[in-house]
């Protein structure tokens, strides 16, 4: 009989299976590059295609036009969406390391005032990991959207769509702010700070609930809203 090969590495993918050993592998082997990688090659084809729709939409070129302060040429105009795509797929690709970099500290700060154990590393893998679901909410945004015709269209996972008749304010944009991806991401930060750092559980929870804050004013990054980013020079 053969004999079964206990992994010692972190895998995305073993968050689905089970998250608590996943977690586990991360504090004892904080190891992050293929795994972040593999998620910067998904998020920038998605920003590129994100890109490319836009590059296509008259009303954005016309706003690009306006910020270069000259308008194009027909030559480059036929080309402009190709143009948009590389530079959105570029910002694509930086966007998961820079994320996970301020997570990261933001999360450290939090934790070390709670006194709790671990080393920025341990934690820059464990954002790194977490990002899975920040991927996820974008990629689904972005199929949903384009399968339904609406390329450019309003975010499908936000909370925001179960009450779209806000008129701004505070709970329209905490509500567009959170996403089910967001509740996921939180569940996966309470039990995954009790075993990387070895706060309690209550103390996990206010630490998640402050990093969510934070996040809510734009200091660190749970979902990347597809929507938020294609609409981006169509203001």
């Amino acid at each position: 009989m053969l004999k079964q090969i206990e992994r010692t590495k972190p895998s995305l993918f073993g968050l689905f299976t089970n998250p608590i050993r996943e977690f586990r592998l991360i504090r004892e082997q904080p190891r992050f590059f293929l795994s972040l990688l593999l998620l910067s090659f998904i998020v920038s084809i998605t920003f590129y295609y994100v890109g490319e729709t836009i590059g296509s939409n008259p009303e954005a070129i016309a706003n690009i036009e306006r910020l270069q302060g000259q308008a194009f040429s027909p030559a480059i105009k036929d080309q402009i969406n190709v143009f948009v795509g590389i530079s959105y797929g570029f910002a694509g690709f930086m966007l998961p390391w820079v994320t996970c970099l301020l997570n990261s500290l933001v999360l450290f700060l939090l934790v070390k005032a709670y006194q709790g154990k671990a080393t920025f590393k341990q934690l820059y893998a464990f954002s790194a990991h977490l990002y899975l679901l920040t991927t996820l909410s974008l990629i689904t945004d972005f199929l949903v959207n384009r399968l339904a015709g609406h390329p450019l269209g309003a975010p499908v996972t936000s909370l925001g769509i179960f009450i779209p008749d806000l008129s701004g304010g505070l709970l329209s944009s905490l509500l567009s702010y959170l996403s089910l991806f967001t509740i996921w991401y939180a569940i996966w930060l309470i039990s995954g700070l009790q075993e990387i750092t070895g706060l309690s559980k209550k103390h996990s929870q206010i630490v998640t609930i402050l990093f969510l804050v934070i996040g809510f004013f734009g200091l660190t990054n749970v979902t990347i809203f597809y929507h938020d980013i294609a609409t981006m020079l169509l203001r």
